[in-house]
């Protein structure tokens, strides 16, 4: 992934979620990360830094390469309680500075997303929202404005009708533009700061050769900044209209028999899973978020407290996996930790 821009403003919001037992444990991760990388120690920290947290499977479109959109979750989907999210919320909350609020699914589909805005607001978390922007209302944009949410991104995967389309199925790109500038405006309205703006892009082979000039474009438009990410493709083929043909923007790479492989060694460690978690809508917790559908369970909040599965015997096992055969885990062979671009 690469960004275009920063803003010390966004870095102080998030300082602001640092207390002083966040920045014990945030100290901890990096001890023991590195006991655990260079020695193959495996002792947690006292709890993860960052979470991320699914309000809803559900999503407005049919994206070709995602679960939801695919409909293909092999999980329950549905909409998360919020009052067991409040629950899950302060359990968290000793150690976590940073909480996505999206997992799979468009998470501005869940009727009591301010709901969750401000039970994170009342924990101090830095709290991100991704979103493909087709409900950015007046409504919804002074909602995030008002709850301070501390970053919000924007898929912009095209840059007309015609190539958003060929993976934004049934997307419509006047109505995502729109949503942007009505952004844009209302936190001008409002003199806020909040949330700190970010158009993402995926490179595709419908949008590679448009990426320099489109993002000068978006720019110009108001936002703080703007990302290139490379696109995940569940079975990579070079005849897919999607995949790009410049190695530059593509995760993958042929090998010696002419099949398309990750970009990466997959060396046996990973930073994401050490300090992060994911929670899905019904309290499952998994490693990571490449684990959409939920293969590598190591507890459920409704039934086990946070701590007994963040330390239990599931976590464990599979760092022990991580640390000695990642190539042997299935959900890490499309992951993007460790790409070499």
């Amino acid at each position: 992934m690469r960004r275009f821009r920063s803003s010390a403003v966004d870095y102080l919001h998030l300082f602001r979620a640092i207390t002083f037992r966040r920045g014990i444990n945030l100290v901890q991760t990096g001890v023991t990360w590195i006991l655990a990388r260079y020695f193959r120690k495996i002792h947690f920290p006292a709890g993860p830094w960052a979470a991320s947290f699914e309000p809803t499977t559900s999503c407005n479109l049919r994206c070709p390469e995602c679960p939801s959109g695919l409909k293909s979750f092999s999980r329950p989907t549905g909409k998360a309680d919020m009052g067991l999210f409040g629950q899950w919320a302060e359990a968290l909350s000793p150690t976590v500075i940073w909480l996505n609020l999206y997992f799979q699914g468009e998470p501005m589909l869940h009727h009591n997303l301010d709901k969750a805005l401000e039970i994170a607001r009342q924990h101090r978390f830095y709290t991100v929202i991704s979103t493909n922007g087709h409900y950015l209302t007046e409504e919804h944009c002074g909602m995030l404005v008002d709850k301070r949410l501390g970053r919000l991104i924007i898929s912009l995967d095209g840059f007309d009708q015609q190539s958003y389309a060929q993976y934004r199925k049934g997307g419509d790109y006047q109505r995502v533009v729109e949503g942007i500038e009505r952004m844009i405006r209302i936190k001008k309205e409002m003199n806020s700061p909040y949330p700190y703006l970010i158009v993402q892009t995926l490179a595709l082979r419908t949008t590679e050769d448009q990426l320099k000039l489109r993002i000068r474009e978006i720019y110009r438009k108001g936002v703080d900044a703007v990302e290139i990410k490379t696109a995940q493709f569940y079975h990579p083929d070079p005849e897919n209209n999607l995949m790009p043909r410049t190695g530059r923007w593509s995760r993958y790479k042929a090998d010696a028999t002419g099949n398309f492989t990750l970009k990466s060694t997959l060396p046996d460690h990973c930073s994401r899973f050490w300090g992060s978690v994911v929670i899905t809508w019904d309290g499952r917790v998994l490693p990571c978020c490449y684990d959409k559908d939920g293969d590598h369970m190591m507890g459920n909040l409704p039934d086990q407290d946070f701590s007994s599965i963040w330390h239990g015997e599931s976590r464990r096992t599979f760092a022990q996996r991580l640390f000695t055969h990642r190539k042997g885990i299935e959900i890490c062979r499309n992951c993007d930790q460790g790409l070499q671009l």
